[in-house]
């Protein structure tokens, strides 16, 4: 396998946060700064961190899907696997795979942006108040952000409905929560309220019987009958057509599809509104996909005033 199509296993692995494609980064950038190619653990991870520090600050301009925590097993277990170290002794490694090794650490870094725009668009840039103003002054180009970033993936689906429905019904003075992660185990993101109405949000286009009852049965089986009957469940889809609608209000789910939301968008005639809706949207980004090793800066006395500690 060659050092690229290693590189590309390595992300297309990844889930949460980008770990081995920076921890090989950062041995390269080792080789590269001092010729250094044997490494103890402590230093693997010491190499990594400085890695996730410098991506971070020079070049993504944010801490999101990049950083996840080091554990000792990673260059004893997985780097081996993709052939980037070789066991020497114990808690001993060496460096194996340093052939162009800086065009490599480019690759690295190319893909590491590909990868988090293709997950999440632009919404890191949201992280910056002057952005999310600069997109909330215009109503347009602030409903084209939010219906482009809507179509990016099931994660980006779940977060901007949350945001839509939580600003929306604040107006109202009502809370909503997320309960659980974006697209977990598959099955949307559940949102609590204060006012006992629960929602299930999931990027899913309805168009079969069969699909439509067993959605039905899962709503059953997590919210309960009794909250059904009593037309407290909510659930929120990317699309589906007016026979699947009737069927669902008929066995009291209430279905909101995504034009529906793009409507309740479109009645944010503030700026402030607006931009409420694009920091909600970031803020649970991050609360998910921040980096861990921001949250216990290992650098804090080298950069004491650095924007992206946590």
């Amino acid at each position: 396998m060659t050092q690229q199509a290693t590189i590309d296993e390595m992300f297309k692995r990844s889930q949460k946060k980008f770990i081995f494609p920076v921890m090989y980064y950062g041995l390269l950038d080792a080789y590269i700064q001092t010729e250094k190619i044997t490494f103890t653990t402590q230093e693997v991870r010491f190499y990594y961190e400085k890695a996730v520090c410098k991506l971070i600050r020079d070049y993504l301009k944010h801490n999101l899907h990049v950083g996840g925590w080091f554990w000792d097993a990673y260059p004893s277990r997985n780097l081996p696997k993709y052939g980037v170290l070789e066991v020497i002794g114990p808690r001993r490694f060496k460096l194996i795979n340093i052939q162009n090794a800086a065009e490599v650490m480019e690759y690295i870094m190319s893909r590491l942006v590909h990868n988090i725009q293709q997950r999440f668009g632009n919404i890191p840039e949201l992280g910056s108040r002057s952005k999310r103003i600069e997109l909330s002054e215009d109503p347009l180009q602030f409903l084209k952000f939010i219906e482009e970033v809507m179509g990016i993936s099931g994660t980006c689906f779940e977060l901007v409905s949350f945001a839509i429905v939580k600003t929306h019904m604040e107006r109202f003075g009502c809370k909503v929560y997320r309960e659980t992660r974006a697209e977990a185990s598959d099955r949307g993101t559940d949102l609590s309220t204060d006012f006992g109405v629960v929602y299930q949000v999931k990027k899913l286009k309805l168009k079969g019987e069969k699909e439509a009852e067993n959605l039905y049965n899962s709503l059953r089986n997590n919210f309960g009958q009794e909250r059904v009957n009593d037309g407290k469940v909510v659930l929120i889809l990317e699309d589906t057509n007016t026979h699947f609608k009737e069927f669902l209000v008929k066995l009291n789910i209430r279905p909101i599809v995504k034009n529906d939301l793009l409507k309740l968008a479109k009645l944010m005639d503030e700026i402030e509104t607006r931009e409420k809706t694009l920091r909600v949207i970031f803020e649970e980004l991050q609360r998910e996909y921040q980096s861990d090793v921001c949250r216990k800066c290992p650098f804090s006395q080298e950069f004491p005033t650095c924007e992206y500690r946590l």
